[in-house]
C-alpha cells in the first residue's frame, strides 16, 4: 500500500494541514464536509516504503522548527506554498537516510 504525504491549506484562515494517506481524493472529500472554510491540496509526496508514519512525524517536526506553529494535532498556523512543501519534504527524506 502506497502511503502520501499531503499538505492541505485553508488560507482563508492562515492554517494547513500535514498528514497521510492512501486515497488523497477520499481524504480531502472528507476534510470538506466538516470545514466551515475551503481547503486546498497543494502537494503531495510518496511517503518512503514502509517509513510513511516516520516520514509524517519527521514533516511536522521540520514544518515546526521553520517557524510554524503546530495549534491542533496536524493543523499548523501560518501560509504556506509549493516551495515550503518541497523543501520539508525533502529535509525530511535527508534525515531519515
Amino acid at each position: 500500500m502506497i502511503h502520501e504525504i499531503y499538505f492541505i491549506t485553508a488560507a482563508e484562515v492562515g492554517r494547513f494541514k500535514i498528514g497521510r494517506t492512501v486515497d488523497i481524493r477520499s481524504r480531502l472529500q472528507t476534510l470538506r464536509t466538516s470545514s466551515p472554510v475551503a481547503l486546498q491540496c497543494i502537494a503531495t509526496t510518496h511517503a518512503p516504503r514502509g517509513e510513511h508514519e516516520r516520514f509524517e512525524i519527521m514533516c511536522h517536526i521540520i514544518a515546526e522548527e521553520r517557524g510554524f506553529t503546530r495549534v491542533h494535532g496536524e493543523w499548523f498556523e501560518g501560509v504556506i506554498d509549493v516551495d515550503d512543501c518541497a523543501a520539508i519534504v525533502e529535509t525530511a527524506r535527508q534525515r531519515l537516510l
